[in-house]
């Protein structure tokens, strides 16, 4: 069993990165950088810094220990779906669209992919590519 100590204070801006660079008026808000300590004084620190005169501890600073949302990455959901072969008699002409020529490229892909007597890996090829948002890993 490992004993973890506190975590670190992270940066009050994009709320990712260890916060070393601290605020010098109130000392509470930590910053990765410069450049986060400066974004986040023009969007909202600077008045709620300001707001608090003397004493300048966690409970006291309203936006104190809150990451600023505009800064924080975006999610996404990502499924993880099993793959299975794929056994089809298409040819890689047949997966072009109808009444579109294949570019020099992928005319170029195609001969190399019909060299072999294997299509799956062609047609896996075009399956994943034909996905808007994907997560790319090796095996």
């Amino acid at each position: 069993m490992f004993l973890l100590g506190p975590r670190p204070r992270l940066c009050d801006w994009c709320g990712t990165w260890k916060g070393e660079e601290i605020c010098s008026h109130c000392c509470e808000a930590r910053y990765c950088s410069k450049k986060h300590q400066e974004l986040h004084w023009h969007a909202s620190h600077k008045n709620d810094c300001c707001q608090i005169p003397g004493s300048f501890n966690d409970s006291n600073l309203p936006g104190a220990r809150k990451v600023f949302a505009g800064s924080s990455w975006p999610e996404y959901l990502i499924f993880d779906e099993v793959e299975t072969p794929y056994c089809g008699e298409n040819s890689s002409e047949q997966l072009v669209e109808e009444g579109d020529e294949p570019d020099d490229i992928t005319q170029l892909l195609m001969d190399q992919f019909e060299a072999d007597d294997d299509k799956t890996c062609w047609a896996s090829f075009i399956d994943r590519v034909e996905g808007t948002h994907q997560v790319l890993r090796r095996p």
